[in-house]
């Protein structure tokens, strides 16, 4: 079930319930989406550095969970934290 979509630039992001998201090229609809999986409850938040090298999202989900991917490889690892607390909002800046 989608929750949540995203216009980011030249992409559109969906995001679904089952913890998974997919982006989807605006300049060329007919492409096959990117779909990235890795989280085990629903997405809550998605943060995109598109300046970055490599150009990374992170990802919460509802069981506190930040997930780091990067564009061109895929899955780029769980960011550990002290406590994983319910997330509802999230920001991040590139430093």
């Amino acid at each position: 079930m989608l929750v949540g979509c995203l216009w980011q630039y030249d992409h559109l992001v969906t995001v679904s319930l089952g913890g998974t998201f997919n982006v989807f090229s605006a300049s060329n609809p007919d492409q096959e989406p990117v779909t990235f999986a890795g989280h085990l409850k629903t997405v809550s938040s998605l943060v995109f550095f598109p300046q970055s090298s490599p150009r990374t999202i992170l990802s919460t989900s509802y069981d506190g969970v930040i997930m780091r991917w990067i564009l061109g490889v895929g899955f780029g690892g769980r960011l550990m934290r002290k406590n994983n607390t319910q997330i509802k909002c999230f920001a991040a800046v590139e430093e």
